[in-house]
């Protein structure tokens, strides 16, 4: 879960990028809302998407385990907690008290437009209801136009042909799609953020189209010499906002953005690849070259850890992997014959061990090396393995794969061990 919500703030993050740095000071507005709205539940969809990994392809042996952290964040967290179980319960708590809270402003929101609505004079138009209140403010929200009762009449005709556009084009719709965002994701920042640069365009779509037919240097200066009423609501077309009133006012001083320019929204094609290329999600297959039938597990899914004989007197859980991998490590750097592997000075070898730590304890292994020397003296070690105490999972032993991967280049000899951040790295001298 917290995997999925790590790769949405990043997607978000660089849409919005993208749109601040190329799109956002164009004139395509109806483009513009169309790539907010995309770009927002693109984010959400891309995690979801899957492809299988090389192990459809290649024997699982040949494909080294890499660390966790980047693409599985959740699991490291488990990783390093002793109970990670009351971690994770306590953030599942967070979550779903903080969509508790947002469901209820929205709703005390929704209150005071509806008694708005039921407690002041309605008038019904042709495609709208006009609620006149006694302040002077303007705002519209689906059918309904609010609407001051003491502003000047011919400012009253502007503000409702400009409140027209948002009706007529449903931009409540796109306020309420952000909103419902903002109760789910009420911890992501760039929910308010995509609704902000919505509300902004709404207010360039509708003053394009109200003062279409009218001088637009004397449609601002009337706006101006007008006092409103501040409307906060998040959800609704308020005609006034005086942090929004210079950008309108400069962006209808702008020249139209050539059509030619209407080619930078194609960026969203190798932006979106990039970011399904980052969200692969790893699909283990599982290996039908093992000869036994033992069920395998990650050390990551493991309740306990296989305990390499001296390791009984720990308790924690990532110390006992830690001990594990720093056994085995020892154990093939003080006994393999390494020199097999500098048979030509400088060029570079290999050998892959691929270990299964049996439900009795007993280690087993697939070797990947082109030198049968080199697979000879692998297993001869694996076979010298002591007997484990076997991993535990729902309360049944399992086993457990384990990798130790040496290469040898450059006069150097490389031993890695372990799964996961469990992974050590050393060089031999």
């Amino acid at each position: 879960m917290i995997d999925y919500f790590i790769k949405v703030l990043l997607f978000q993050l660089l849409f919005l990028a993208v749109y601040d740095l190329l799109l956002k000071r164009e004139t395509f507005f109806q483009w513009n809302r169309a790539y907010l709205l995309f770009t927002s539940l693109l984010a959400y969809l891309i995690p979801f998407l899957k492809f299988y990994n090389p192990h459809e392809i290649l024997p699982q042996g040949y494909v080294v385990q890499l660390p966790e952290m980047l693409l599985s964040p959740t699991v490291t967290i488990k990783q390093h907690l002793e109970e990670p179980t009351l971690f994770f319960n306590a953030f599942h708590l967070i979550f779903w008290i903080g969509i508790a809270v947002a469901s209820l402003l929205f709703v005390l929101k929704l209150y005071h437009i509806f008694k708005l609505i039921s407690s002041h004079e309605k008038q019904h138009k042709q495609k709208y209801w006009l609620v006149l209140l006694e302040k002077n403010s303007a705002f519209s929200f689906f059918k309904y136009l609010f609407l001051g009762k003491n502003i000047p009449a011919e400012t009253q005709q502007q503000i409702i042909e400009h409140e027209l556009v948002h009706i007529r084009q449903k931009h409540s719709v796109d306020l309420l799609f952000f909103e419902m965002q903002r109760i789910v994701f009420w911890f992501n920042p760039f929910s308010y953020l995509y609704q902000q640069r919505i509300s902004e365009l709404h207010e360039f779509i509708a003053d394009a189209k109200a003062i279409k037919d009218t001088n637009s240097t004397l449609y601002f200066n009337k706006l101006l010499l007008q006092t409103f009423d501040t409307t906060h609501t998040s959800f609704i077309n308020p005609f006034f906002k005086h942090s929004l009133l210079k950008k309108r006012i400069q962006m209808f001083r702008k020249n139209k953005s050539k059509q030619v320019l209407k080619l930078k929204y194609l960026l969203l094609i190798p932006v979106t690849i990039l970011m399904v290329f980052f969200s692969i999600k790893l699909v283990a297959q599982k290996n039908s070259t093992a000869k036994t039938k033992e069920k395998s597990y990650e050390l990551s899914l493991v309740k306990k850890s296989p305990i390499y004989p001296g390791c009984e007197n720990i308790t924690s859980q990532y110390e006992i992997r830690k001990c594990l991998s720093e056994n085995i490590y020892t154990h093939f750097k003080e006994n393999f014959d390494f020199t097999i592997l500098k048979t030509s000075k400088g060029k570079r070898k290999m050998v892959y061990i691929g270990l299964l730590i049996g439900k009795n304890g007993k280690t087993t292994a697939t070797i990947f090396t082109e030198d049968e020397k080199v697979k000879k003296e692998a297993l001869h070690l694996v076979s010298e393995l002591s007997t484990m105490t076997p991993g535990i999972r729902k309360g049944e032993n399992v086993a457990v794969r384990f990798s130790v991967f040496i290469n040898y280049s450059n006069d150097k000899i490389r031993i890695k061990s372990g799964t996961g951040p469990y992974l050590i790295d050393k060089i031999v001298e």
